[in-house]
């Protein structure tokens, strides 16, 4: 491809270097007795050509061709990086220390929807404290009760839902 737009483009330069030289409009055939400019030198020829013979243009990597119509190919590959689109990119922290069970957005850039689950957790603190609000509640300690309570909903955003909450109950 890059020879054939090569080609082209030292065969156009060779043909506007080949034209003819327009016909003298009327308002030049009356500036021919004028006299030119003193010390300003006469015009010279259109050089605009570069004389290349074939062994030069093949030194320079230069080839030929001829011109054919041929239909122009609709795609093109190209190079790109993908990025995410920052709006909607949204960061998550647990506020408890543990480790994941199980993890429900497995790849990165999987679409979740607000309130989806993205992994399981298991916290031994919230564990411990859903213990505590559990044993104050068997024990009818409101008072500490709604100590661990405010403990729990300090860790967490929504109800407590852990498997080790529902094991108890059951």
């Amino acid at each position: 491809m890059k020879q054939i737009v090569t080609g082209l483009l030292v065969a156009a330069m060779m043909v506007t270097g080949c034209k003819k030289a327009p016909a003298p409009s009327q308002a030049m055939t009356d500036m021919k007795d004028m006299p030119g400019m003193p010390g300003m030198p006469a015009a010279r020829a259109d050089t605009s050509g570069v004389p290349l013979d074939r062994v030069e243009a093949g030194r320079l990597g230069i080839t030929f061709a001829r011109a054919a119509e041929r239909p122009v190919r609709s795609s093109v590959r190209a190079v790109g990086i993908l990025k995410y689109a920052e709006p909607n990119l949204v960061y998550v922290n647990a506020r408890v220390g543990g480790w994941v069970e199980r993890l429900y957005a497995d790849y990165v850039g999987k679409r979740v929807q607000q309130g989806e689950a993205l992994l399981a957790l298991y916290s031994p603190d919230l564990v411990s404290a859903q213990e505590e609000y559990l044993l104050a509640r068997r024990l009818k300690d409101d008072t500490l009760a709604a100590s661990a309570r405010r403990r729990l909903a300090l860790w967490t955003s929504r109800p407590i839902k852990s498997t080790a909450w529902r094991r108890e109950r059951a």
